[in-house]
Parts: structure tokens; sequence; C-alpha cells
């Protein structure tokens, strides 16, 4: 085997004494340096810092403020708007009238999750007389009827409606919630005041908190609405028959179709009780 060349390693003292030679080389260039240069350089340093410091800011706030955020669409969907088909006002007794309006939503695929409406009651020189605000909800390409039970005015001639705060949306319901109106039947009390009654079934394995019942009489050709109420049912759990009886304080004759719609609205998830996994009983 070859062998290696011997390699010498400097020793400790050697070392110390090249360090002390070259930091007094380096001392000697310092000395022999002009003293301007090294008062330029402090001042550079001490000048870079604030100088720094403030165009910092000021980028900052030139980027902030130059800053466009993105487009926000508000309205993402460009439906056509509620149509509102028919307005009435009936007369009940002197003083107290009923209204309704006829509304649909002509969106294949678009639903109102809610809106805001009023009925404006005009007297006969078309001067405002009375304001009533609700709120409701209408599913894609549907139609409904709004119903005001009751209102007190003097002088009822008219009534105009007006749809505001339309929330759309595409959003669908898992939930099936199916109802059913058994033994239907209308009547007359001792009282003399018209009543419509029956049961109302929720067919569905869905308990729900609050179910309208609007009840729509038509006349004997069925083409004009000659009566309207509506009533709520809480709480009606899965599979559950609830009875409802709307009354009115006239005596109706000639009648002929009586309406019966139960609704809710399978969009608004706050209105869901639990969901019951029994079986219903045949």
């Amino acid at each position: 085997m070859p062998k290696l060349p011997e390699v010498k390693l400097p020793r400790g003292e050697d070392l110390r004494y090249k360090e002390k030679e070259f930091l007094l080389s380096v001392y000697e260039q310092v000395q022999r340096s002009s003293k301007k240069l090294f008062y330029i350089l402090g001042g550079m340093i001490l000048l870079v810092i604030p100088v720094g410091f403030l165009a910092q800011t000021y980028l900052a706030e030139y980027w902030i403020n130059s800053y466009q955020p993105p487009v926000v669409n508000l309205h993402p969907y460009t439906p056509a708007e509620i149509q509102v088909l028919n307005v009435r006002v009936l007369p009940v007794v002197p003083g107290t009238y009923s209204a309704y309006a006829q509304i649909v939503n002509p969106n294949p695929d678009i639903s109102v999750r809610s809106f805001q409406y009023e009925f404006v009651f005009k007297d006969s020189r078309g001067r405002e007389i009375k304001n009533v605000e609700g709120q409701d909800y209408l599913p894609a390409q549907e139609s409904k009827f709004l119903i005001l039970p009751s209102v007190r005015v003097s002088d009822a001639f008219s009534a105009e409606l007006i749809i505001e705060e339309v929330a759309w949306t595409k959003q669908t319901s898992e939930s099936r919630v199916a109802f059913e109106v058994l033994q239907k039947k209308s009547g007359q009390t001792p009282e003399n005041n018209f009543f419509v009654e029956g049961i109302v079934k929720n067919s569905s394995s869905f308990g729900l908190k609050n179910v309208t019942v609007p009840v729509i009489v038509f006349d004997s050709s069925n083409q004009n609405v000659l009566a309207v109420n509506s009533t709520v049912l809480s709480d009606l759990k899965p599979f559950e028959n609830r009875y409802f009886r709307v009354l009115w304080p006239v005596v109706y004759a000639n009648i002929g179709e009586i309406r019966v719609t139960p609704g809710f609205n399978p969009l608004d998830p706050g209105l869901l009780l639990e969901k019951s996994d029994r079986v219903p009983a045949r």
C-alpha cells in the first residue's frame, strides 16, 4: 500500500499570529482612508431607517387605497317577477272586509324562500285608507292565494298588492310534506254564522310547527270568490289528524266549491319538528 504524504497543519501559535496580522492590516487600511467616507456612510445608514419606514407606510396606504375588491353579485339569478293576477276586496259586514290576491311564480326552477307583501286599501276616490302587511313564500312555477281574513275599515272600495324583499333561491327541499283534507263540510251555526270545518291530516313523517290552512269559498258558478278565511295549526305531528273550523259573521247562499289547501314552507327548516320513523297504522 503506498504511503500517503504527510500533511502539516498550522500550529495554534501560527493561527493567532496570522489573525493579528490580518486585523492590523485592516486597521492600517482604515487609518489611511478618508474620514469623510465614514461620515457619509454613517449618515446614509441613519437616513435609511426613517426613509424605509415612511416608504413602507405610504406604499402600504397607496396599495390599500388603490385595491379594487371583486364585484359581488347580490342577485345571482335573473328570475321573472312574481305576477299578481287578481286582487279583490270582499265585504263581510259593515265596517269589516276580507281581501285576497292571486299570485303566480312563473319561474320553472327558482323558488321564493320568502317575500314581504302589503295590501293597500283605497276608498271610492282612490285615496289610501289602510295598509296591512304580511309575509309568505312561493315555490317554483306555482300559484297561490294570499288571504286577509278580516280588516276593519270604514269604506274599502278597492285594494292594491305591493310585493317587496323577494328572496329567490334554487334550493330544493329534501322533505316531502303532504296533506289530506278529510270530512270537509260547511253550514250555518245557531248564531247565523257560516262555517267550514274538516280534518287536516299530515301524511308525512315530518312534524311541523305551523301549518297554514286557507279556505276559499266560491259561488255556485265556481268562477267568483265569495268569501275567504284561514287558520293555523301548530305543532302538527307526523301522521296526525287535526280538526279545524273557520267562521264568518254572515250567512252565505249559493255556495259552490270550497277549496282548502293546507300549506307549509319547505324551504324554512326552522319550522320543522323532529322526523318520525313510525309507520302509520292502516
